[in-house]
């Protein structure tokens, strides 16, 4: 009976260390976003919350970047990455990689491109500017790889979108599948034509489908 009751507390210290563990890693890597979400709950709650602060930050910097030709101005930089220290798995990543890619520094552009890709894979134009970044710097391969790997997301995503066969599905369900696949299909067409113009660079390499 003792023996038990000594497993039994053995096995309460060991969960109660796991749950310890557990809390100390989420706030490591958790901290940014459940600090926001604290100051932000009030607000949401009162119906009151504005658009989050790194979103806008990163609007504000994409109108720059539409508004100026050729390289862009430091504080749309400044912009983005006071988004990304908010949230760095938001779409300023990609952002951040046009900020590069126009200022003429493809290395930190590409690996805004991965990273942001890693995260959020339906975008078409990270995939365009990764592969035309690869392909420059004498890399293909790694640029077919790109482009074979946005085509296989999109034709996944466009069967997903596919409207449903059920007669009893909403209208307006039906009405948003055909107009999601279509912005996929547009997208898995675009990489399709890139990969077929790399491919005519390249005469050996495996034909595009």
């Amino acid at each position: 009976m003792a023996a038990n009751r000594f497993w039994h507390r053995i096995d309460l210290a060991t969960l109660a260390v796991a749950v310890w563990a557990a809390v100390v890693l989420l706030g490591i890597f958790w901290w940014r976003p459940l600090a926001w979400s604290a100051r932000a709950l009030p607000g949401y709650l009162a119906g009151e919350l504005d658009r989050p602060e790194e979103l806008a930050l990163a609007d504000e910097a994409e109108e720059l970047l539409a508004e100026v030709e050729g390289p862009p101005p430091a504080r749309v930089r400044a912009l983005l990455e006071r988004s990304l220290s908010i949230d760095p798995l938001s779409r300023a990543r990609f952002l951040l990689g046009e900020y590069h890619f126009r200022a003429g520094d493809p290395a930190r552009a590409a690996a805004c491109y991965q990273e942001f890709l890693a995260v959020d894979p339906n975008e078409v134009t990270p995939y365009l500017r990764l592969a035309a970044i690869l392909e420059a710097q004498g890399r293909p391969t790694e640029a077919e790889a790109v482009l074979r790997r946005g085509i296989a997301w999109f034709a996944r995503a466009r069967e997903d979108w596919r409207p449903w066969p059920d007669p009893s599905a909403p209208a307006a369900a039906k009405v948003k599948a055909v107009q999601v696949g279509r912005g996929l299909a547009v997208s898995h067409d675009l990489l399709t034509n890139e990969l077929a113009r790399l491919l005519a660079r390249r005469p050996s390499a495996t034909p595009a489908r």
